[in-house]
């Protein structure tokens, strides 16, 4: 499901009443940047997706949640997006001193059309050089940013982060750094796709270099020297010189198996149950979310559980069980095969549900229905 933003709706605002009797009004908002954002029901890569948004959608955003943009959505109500694909085009400004200037132009030999005093609110535009752009009844106008507060006005004119050229790492910037957010690890991959070769698995909280963001995928490098690209969802971009790493990048090795496996299963939990689907972004049925999983290193399953169940060899019992194992369940029906999904470790497995109307989501293989359904499981990676 896709939201369309209605632009009046997303203009509601508080009013600022200026000496000279004259009015202008404020509200953060922004335009979603990248296609099948996810909005979700709260602040985590764990949360319910809610909707999914698309490319020059318009937003109200409530509050800025260190790398998360709480949201007002039409038919959804108030929604989390993570604030790399978000581009703020106006945000709230209040004024902290007396008898400040706006003025026509940026420079303080400008006319000055009005004054506004603290506590006042204004529309900010955008910003040039020491002066913000406003939005006064309807024209361009001017203030002096030491006069002007508000949390949202370092996002104008860009991202959550303004990033240096891709080309070299010599390019990277001092000022901007990434820090992995997700559960698990986070694949660095060759290229920006699903497809490319993974080069690295980084664990939640290393921090990384970056270069460049672009259509969903933001350009880094690891302390190891390798440079890459990972999904901007599972990234939280900060200002700053890059702190030091306490840990290591895990080898190359360890993260183009299991472990990058189910790391990468992990960044769609909450994706929605659909029968039949076979979009990570849009939803899947069981079946289509473990096809869609091997695929994304090469490795193509039969299309249904039943099929899935002949891939790999068999798993002689629980105890057997490692990460990335799939594990079979008959949950009723003709077949005895009715369900699959992927071991993960510590007893647990990562499925997608139609159950609670939970999508993909993790569940203890030991427990209750799971372990009552249980039927085996298959090795696909040797």
């Amino acid at each position: 499901m896709s939201f369309l933003f209605n632009r009046k709706a997303a203009a509601l605002a508080l009013s600022l009443t200026l000496l000279n009797g004259s009015s202008v009004f404020a509200a953060n908002t922004g335009t979603i940047t990248g296609t099948d954002v996810n909005i979700r029901s709260s602040n985590s890569t764990d949360a319910y997706v809610l909707a999914t948004a698309e490319d020059g959608e318009e937003v109200t955003i409530l509050a800025d949640l260190d790398g998360w943009f709480r949201i007002s959505a039409p038919n959804v109500g108030t929604a989390y997006v993570t604030s790399q694909f978000v581009k703020v085009q106006q945000a709230d400004g209040t004024v902290n001193g007396t008898s400040v200037n706006i003025r026509t132009e940026p420079s303080t030999d400008a006319p000055v059309i009005a004054q506004a005093n603290t506590g006042d609110l204004l529309t900010v535009t955008g910003t040039s050089g020491d002066w913000y752009v406003i939005d006064y009844n309807g024209t361009k106008a001017y203030v002096y940013k030491s006069y002007v507060n508000g949390d949202m006005l370092p996002y104008l004119n860009g991202t959550s982060a303004a990033l240096a050229s891709p080309s070299t790492a010599a390019s990277t910037s001092s000022n901007v750094y990434g820090v992995v957010s997700c559960e698990g690890s986070l694949n660095l991959r060759k290229s920006p796709s699903t497809d490319s070769e993974v080069l690295a698995s980084l664990p939640s909280g290393y921090n990384l270099s970056v270069y460049d963001y672009a259509d969903g995928w933001i350009k880094v490098s690891d302390d190891n020297g390798n440079i890459g690209y990972v999904k901007s969802d599972f990234v939280s971009l900060k200002n700053g010189t890059k702190p030091s790493n306490k840990v290591s990048t895990p080898s190359t090795a360890a993260s183009s198996t299991a472990a990058g496996l189910v790391a990468y299963a992990k960044q769609y939990i909450g994706t929605p149950y659909v029968y039949g689907g076979t979009s990570l972004s849009t939803g899947v049925d069981c079946s289509g979310f473990t096809y869609c999983v091997y695929q994304s290193i090469g490795i193509t399953l039969n299309r249904n559980s039943q099929g899935q169940y002949q891939n790999g060899t068999a798993v002689a019992s629980k105890a057997d069980l490692q990460p990335g194992d799939l594990v079979f369940f008959n949950t009723g029906g003709d077949s005895p095969i009715s369900h699959v999904g992927m071991y993960i470790g510590n007893g647990q497995y990562i499925h997608s549900t139609d159950g609670g109307n939970r999508g993909v989501c993790i569940a203890n293989l030991n427990e209750g229905y799971s372990a009552n359904t249980y039927v085996g499981a298959r090795r696909i990676l040797n």
